[in-house]
């Protein structure tokens, strides 16, 4: 299935680019790798809020709310860039199998930066923690972070390995017919995790 990322914003100067990992990885299931500090992260201590994402390496506390696909089967994302959408047509945060996805802004001209502004700086091995209404929680470790043309999305499969994956743009701002637009998308995956 194809799935794009719907975003906007209205600039009146030209824009800096969104950022961009120094570095991507792709890496088997496991551990951070030695020396990355990363495994000495803990995760924050519960309890925990409801409809979260938090990511403590790069400073994310934001509210999540259900999203759906537009008429053109974009992913809407929340119009407040300090909240991230979580797709209600794929897996829930509680699947067994699957592809989870969520997607926020990486910053709304005229508004500032978005919740997702410092996804590019996730390290192997990073924790995130996702909760529900109920604040129920599910801990996972980044252990992929990618960079993609905007027209050129992986697929998030309903399927196969349990997995989460989180979505915002990087690279330069583009002005497309549909409005400006970022070139790239940033993602990363992260696999279910255990204390």
């Amino acid at each position: 299935m194809g799935l794009a990322l719907l975003g906007w914003g209205v600039w009146h100067a030209d824009p800096p680019p969104a950022p961009l990992p120094a570095r991507t990885f792709e890496r088997a299931l496991g551990a951070a790798p030695s020396g990355s500090g990363v495994e000495r992260e803990r995760p924050p201590a519960p309890p925990y809020r409801p409809d979260r994402l938090l990511i403590p390496s790069i400073g994310v506390d934001a509210p999540l709310v259900p999203e759906h696909l537009d008429a053109a089967g974009e992913l809407v994302i929340p119009g407040d860039p300090n909240v991230v959408g979580a797709w209600d047509g794929g897996p829930g945060l509680g699947a067994a199998a699957g592809t989870t996805l969520l997607a926020g802004h990486v910053d709304v001209a005229g508004v500032g930066p978005g919740a997702l502004v410092g996804l590019s700086d996730l390290a192997p091995g990073a924790w995130v923690v996702t909760t529900d209404a109920q604040a129920r929680a599910w801990t996972w470790r980044v252990d992929s972070l990618i960079v993609t043309r905007k027209d050129d999305l992986p697929a998030f499969p309903p399927g196969g390995d349990r997995r989460l994956a989180i979505v915002t743009c990087g690279g330069p701002l583009l002005s497309t017919p549909s409005g400006n637009s970022y070139r790239d998308n940033v993602i990363a995956f992260a696999v279910p995790a255990t204390r």
